[in-house]
């Protein structure tokens, strides 16, 4: 039986989605200059303008869950107390925000990162549209579909560099369904999203013990960057440059695994992303506003296994760090993944926690640009760690377990993919 406390912040949880629910459900297609027949306040108009520190404390309190979300199994959520946190993830950030013309009211917000990645071998310009989130009382101003349309002009701006506009949306999700048959979206790849809980000790192999064996911690970005410039080279939307993503406070450190066998070395890497320097993990099941704490994994890679020893390198680094991090008070672990990635195998490493299946969108300037990414569409593509922040986190049932079609964690279109 749930605690009462655990009732009270579902309740709470559902309180705020049923309000998006009701706005949602009284959209108009009024002029925004005048009163909507729903409850909506009068405004003279809308006007867009660069986000100012004083949006912080406005934005941190609009409710930012799906309002279709399954309370029943839902075991624990993430917030982002801080707006701007994951424009500072890339040298080009943007934060938009929509208000009336008097300056009085803000009514939403959009965040964009502009991105340097590899796609076909050539360096490319993306773009990549999140946490796009609208206050419940003006949602049926069409609010969203302006700030869409103004961070739109990002790319229009880049028009002479081809660049590329690209979300991730999840596969259920019929609304957006409709949506990209409607605009010049094209879905590119399958993607995944696993999660578990570290809350067990693993026991590792007893090849582990094998002097040949060796598994340590790196944190000189300058090696771990050589190592993943040389794995990647050949995957799609990789960074151009890794220290986009290794000289900054996220990244962690790396862990390696390495079994030499003559003058032959086998390796397997991983890399930690401190997903609570990006948001706050809530525990549903405990105590009101219990914290959680949880890493996300990126950078996965083995160079394969020695013949003749039956050690599956990876998979022991996993348990590896699976189990440092149990002994460092971690609760979750969670990775994203394309399913063209041969390492995605690997996860879950434990079950309990239903992974979410979502496709990757691209938005394309022209049909050259169009075909040769449907053209790579088998390949391998890298999933960065700065797309994540929204996290939900549901429970399995026995039928989802080796089920990879069940959806887990659900997410809004152009937002966080968790």
């Amino acid at each position: 039986m749930e605690s009462s406390s655990n009732n009270n912040n579902k309740n709470n949880i559902n309180e705020n989605n049923n309000i998006n629910q009701n706005n949602n459900n009284n959209l108009s297609n009024n002029n925004t200059s005048s009163l909507i027949n729903n409850g909506a306040p009068l405004i003279k108009g809308i006007k867009i303008r660069n986000y100012m520190t004083k949006d912080k404390d406005i934005f941190s309190k609009i409710c930012r869950l799906p309002h279709d979300i399954n309370l029943n199994t839902l075991k624990a959520y993430s917030i982002c107390y801080d707006y701007s946190i994951r424009r500072s993830m890339a040298q080009n950030g943007y934060i938009y925000v929509a208000e009336d013309k008097d300056g009085t009211n803000v009514m939403g917000g959009i965040c964009v990162l502009e991105k340097k990645l590899r796609l076909g071998g050539k360096e490319k310009i993306f773009f990549y549209p999140f946490d796009a989130i609208v206050e419940p009382k003006f949602r049926s101003y069409r609010i969203l579909q302006r700030l869409t349309d103004y961070a739109t002009n990002l790319y229009m701006e880049h028009s002479d560099y081809d660049p590329i506009i690209y979300t991730s949306t999840s596969v259920v999700n019929t609304r957006m369904d409709k949506f990209y048959n409607n605009t010049a979206m094209v879905k590119i790849i399958d993607q995944v999203q696993h999660a578990w809980k570290v809350d067990i000790k693993l026991q590792p192999s007893q090849f582990c013990y094998d002097s040949r064996f060796k598994i340590w911690k790196e944190r000189d970005d300058e090696i771990v960057k050589k190592k993943l410039n040389q794995y990647f080279k050949d995957y799609e939307m990789c960074p151009v440059e890794f220290d986009d993503l290794l000289l900054n406070k996220f990244w962690k450190y790396t862990y390696f695994a390495q079994w030499t066998q003559g003058d032959k070395v086998y390796e397997a890497s991983i890399s930690i992303w401190d997903q609570n320097k990006v948001c706050t993990l809530i525990d549903l099941e405990k105590k009101e506003n219990t914290k959680l704490k949880f890493f996300q994994i990126f950078g996965c890679y083995t160079s394969g296994n020695p013949e003749n020893v039956k050690i599956d390198i990876f998979q022991e680094l996993l348990k590896h760090v699976h189990n440092d991090c149990y002994h460092n008070g971690i609760d979750f672990l969670f990775i994203g993944l394309s399913k063209t990635d041969p390492i995605d195998k690997y996860f879950p490493l434990l079950s309990g926690i239903k992974s979410l299946n979502f496709a990757l969108h691209f938005c394309v300037g022209n049909t050259e640009t169009k075909e040769e990414a449907l053209a790579l569409s088998n390949n391998p593509f890298f999933q960065d760690p700065r797309d994540y922040g929204i996290v939900l986190l549901h429970q399995s049932s026995p039928s989802d377990e080796g089920n990879e079609n069940q959806s887990s964690l659900i997410y809004n279109p152009i937002s966080s993919k968790l």
